[in-house]
C-alpha cells in the first residue's frame, strides 16, 4: 500500500526514541459512509450496545482516553498563553516545537512506548472537524460531509503508541512549511490551524469505535484557524 509521510508534530509525554517511523497515509480521496451509526452515544460517554464477540475490541477508556485528555489540556494551556502568530511558517515552527517538547517529556517519563489501546491498535483514522460546528456526538455528523483534506489514517503494524500518535498528529498539521502544499482543511481554513479539542465514540466495554462499529477506530479533532475569504 502506498503511503505518504506528512509533517511531524512532536507530542506530549513521549518521544519517538528508536521506534521505526510508521506510515502516515493522507486520504485525499477518502470517502465516508453515508450511513450513520444507528446506536446512540454521547461523545466520550459509554454506549450501551454490546459489540459482537467476533470483532476485535480496542479498549480505550482506561488507556487512550486519559492520555488524550492530558494532551487536550496541554494544548489548551499553550493556546491560552501563546501569542497569535500571523506568519504561516512561524506558526508551523512554533507548534512543531511544542509537540516536540511533549514528545521529549514522554521519553523522559518512559511513557513513549505505551500503547493507545489494548490490544495494540495498528490503524487509526483522524478526522478534522470545524470547531464552529460545535462538539456534538460524532454519531450525529452529516454522512455527506466533505472528506478531502480532513481524513488521515495513521498506521503502525506493531501498534500506535503515545509517541507515534504525537509525532504523526504533528506531521499532519505542522510539518509542511510551504503554504501552497498545505492540505488540511483548505476549503474552510486557509492556514494556521490549531487544535481545539478531541472526541470519539466508545462502546459499553470501553472500546473505541470507528465511524461505524465495523470500521477501524476514529479520533475526531476539532480545529480552528484563519478562515478563507468566503467565511
Amino acid at each position: 500500500m502506498a503511503s505518504k509521510i506528512i509533517p511531524t508534530l512532536a507530542g506530549f509525554p513521549e518521544k519517538i526514541g528508536g521506534e521505526k517511523t510508521p506510515n502516515v497515509i493522507l486520504s485525499e480521496n477518502a470517502t465516508l459512509d453515508s450511513k450513520k451509526s444507528d446506536e446512540r452515544c454521547e461523545g466520550n460517554e459509554e454506549d450501551e450496545v454490546d459489540d459482537s464477540d467476533d470483532d476485535i475490541q480496542y479498549l480505550w477508556k482506561e488507556v487512550g482516553s486519559p492520555f488524550i485528555g492530558q494532551l487536550d489540556s496541554r494544548i489548551a494551556s499553550r493556546l491560552e498563553n501563546a501569542p497569535v502568530i500571523a506568519d504561516f511558517e512561524e506558526h508551523q515552527v512554533h507548534w512543531q516545537n511544542f509537540f516536540s517538547s511533549l514528545s521529549e517529556e514522554l521519553q523522559e517519563t518512559n511513557e513513549a512506548s505505551q500503547q493507545l489501546t489494548t490490544p495494540p491498535l495498528p490503524e487509526l483514522d483522524i478526522e478534522l472537524l470545524d470547531i464552529r460546528d460545535g462538539k456534538s456526538c460524532p454519531c450525529c455528523l452529516d454522512g455527506d460531509r466533505p472528506s478531502e483534506g480532513r481524513i488521515f489514517t495513521l498506521q503502525e503494524e506493531s501498534g500506535i503508541t503515545r509517541s507515534v500518535f504525537i509525532k504523526l498528529l504533528g506531521d499532519i498539521l505542522y510539518a509542511e512549511f510551504d503554504l501552497q502544499k498545505y492540505k488540511p482543511f483548505r476549503d474552510i481554513y486557509e492556514e494556521r490551524l490549531v487544535i481545539k479539542g478531541f472526541n470519539w465514540m466508545m462502546g459499553s466495554y470501553g472500546e473505541i469505535w470507528g465511524e461505524t462499529r465495523t470500521k477501524f477506530p476514529r479520533l475526531y479533532v476539532y480545529c480552528t484557524g484563519k478562515p478563507v475569504a468566503a467565511y
